[in-house]
């Protein structure tokens, strides 16, 4: 009888080895070493009941024989972690923008031809303007679907109306799209940033190139610090060594020491490696 696991939505789905695998060589382990990864853990993993505990238990090896690893692991959950409100991944998203070159201002009240419209981020590159509607979800397996879509749409055309200027409707989420909605947006011309696409710039790509982790992968750091750094504006991981180290150790505590290694760590690991082209899919 082939093993049923529950997905983040509650949802049941096929266990898959296969998946584990690839999300083990995709951090930059072997196939080998992977297979090895999995028959150490196979007990614990073919008693999980759910996705969740699946990657808790590859997390809690990794954490003790791949550290930096381990906060790698955790890119997905760290930005789940901007939640619940969506404003954080707002200027997160805005940053990663920076670092390619975008011009960014956020929450930006436009004039359309019949409302007034307040644009999440208006970014612009080179001669085009591009009104972007980040749909953040803080709940992995959540996907934004076409309703959405049609909000920015309307948003779009109601402002090109007004407009003259080369607007480019662009949305963004964290997680994945619709069938649907990805359809409509190919369909009308609507630039999409999603987990997983496009497959040469998805949000993944955009973040590991550059290294612009979210401050929320560090697993050292508790969810109050955490609000705590965002309220200085400490968004990304390399926010950290621009701050005041008095401030830090104000806000970190007994934890400034370890949390400071493990962003070390991290960078280091970043920068002396060639990324990977494509996101490991974390269960």
């Amino acid at each position: 009888m082939e093993k049923l696991i529950y997905k983040q939505t509650n949802e049941l789905e096929k266990f898959s080895k296969e998946k584990i695998l690839t999300s083990l060589s995709k951090l930059g382990f072997s196939l080998q070493e992977a297979e090895k990864i999995y028959e150490d853990l196979k007990d614990k993993i073919l008693q999980a009941r759910s996705s969740q505990e699946i990657f808790l238990i590859i997390l809690d090896y990794l954490k003790i024989n791949h550290p930096t690893l381990a906060t790698k692991y955790n890119l997905k959950k760290g930005i789940l972690r901007f939640g619940p409100t969506g404003f954080p991944f707002e200027k997160y998203f805005a940053r990663v923008l920076n670092a390619y070159g975008f011009q960014t201002r956020l929450n930006v009240t436009l004039e359309g031809k019949c409302a007034i419209h307040e644009i999440d981020i208006l970014a612009k590159n080179q001669d085009l303007n591009y009104i972007i509607e980040c749909k953040f979800h803080n709940t992995q397996g959540i996907k934004t679907d076409t309703k959405h879509i049609l909000v920015l749409w309307a948003r779009y055309l109601d402002l090109k109306e007004k407009s003259q200027s080369n607007l480019v409707p662009w949305i963004v989420t964290n997680t994945k799209i619709t069938l649907d909605a990805f359809k409509f947006c190919n369909c009308r011309g609507i630039k999409i940033t999603s987990w997983n696409w496009p497959l040469d710039e998805n949000l993944f790509q955009l973040i590991t190139h550059w290294g612009l982790w979210p401050i929320g992968i560090l697993l050292t750091l508790d969810q109050r610090k955490l609000e705590e750094l965002l309220n200085i504006d400490v968004i990304l991981v390399l926010d950290l060594f621009d701050k005041d180290k008095n401030l830090l150790k104000n806000i970190l505590k007994e934890k400034y020491d370890e949390v400071m290694k493990e962003a070390q760590d991290l960078l280091k690991e970043t920068f002396s490696k060639k990324n990977s082209k494509s996101p490991p899919e974390t269960y």
